[in-house]
């Protein structure tokens, strides 16, 4: 994969060319970049995806979307003040998503008007055609479970970032042979620095117990 391309463009075929190696990935952590909804359903039962939501956003500084409750049975959005907007259940959303409307009235009067939407109109919540699988997802994050097994990424992120300060960072070759070569020696760089560093803290660990045997008192 193209270092220039985003993540989520490819997670398809990686996962696809990770199973005709002979490597199914059971499990994918990865950041917001891997959040591709419709790939993530189409897998729904082969990958579990712990992959973080991109949290709302709001280039004004007033409430995000993440402060509206939205029930998707009932078909209806509240607001920080209480106030409700509603819509369809069954209504199709389309790629664009669905714009759901508060009342112009009613937003007029809201004392948290200037917190909210500069509009005159009143403010307006787009739905997402995977809202119930954003929602889902954003709830499952909160939970300890996910928290524990997501740390286990940052395993993988320290690796990565080792491995671009021992050289695998840029192609320094033409080719996918010579540049595959050049982050297999990465590797056994990083590992080589690794196993180097693990024998020296056991070495210190065991000189620490025995002067520890010998001099209990300290002295």
């Amino acid at each position: 994969m193209p270092a220039n391309t985003a993540d989520e463009t490819k997670m398809g075929e990686l996962l696809d060319k990770a199973d005709e190696d002979g490597f199914h990935v059971d499990k994918l952590y990865g950041d917001t970049a891997y959040s591709d909804w419709d790939e993530m359903k189409k897998r729904e039962g082969e990958t579990k995806f712990y992959v973080k939501v991109r949290n709302a956003v709001n280039k004004d500084g007033m409430f995000t979307k993440d402060e509206f409750s939205i029930d998707l049975e009932e078909g209806k959005i509240t607001c920080p003040e209480g106030n409700v907007a509603v819509f369809g259940p069954d209504r199709e959303i389309k790629d664009s998503g669905l714009p759901v409307s508060f009342n112009e009235e009613i937003c007029k009067d809201c004392p948290l008007r200037d917190k909210c939407t500069k509009s005159k109109t009143g403010r307006t919540v787009t739905i997402n055609k995977n809202e119930k699988d954003i929602l889902n997802a954003k709830n499952e994050q909160r939970t300890d479970e996910f928290k524990e097994d997501y740390s286990k990424r940052a395993n993988g992120e320290r690796t990565i970032s080792e491995l671009t300060k021992y050289g695998g960072r840029q192609g320094r070759y033409i080719g996918l042979h010579k540049t595959k070569w050049q982050i297999l020696m990465a590797a056994i760089n990083n590992n080589v620095k690794k196993l180097m560093s693990f024998i020296n803290n056991t070495e210190k660990r065991k000189k620490s117990q025995i002067e520890g045997v010998l001099c209990p008192n300290g002295t």
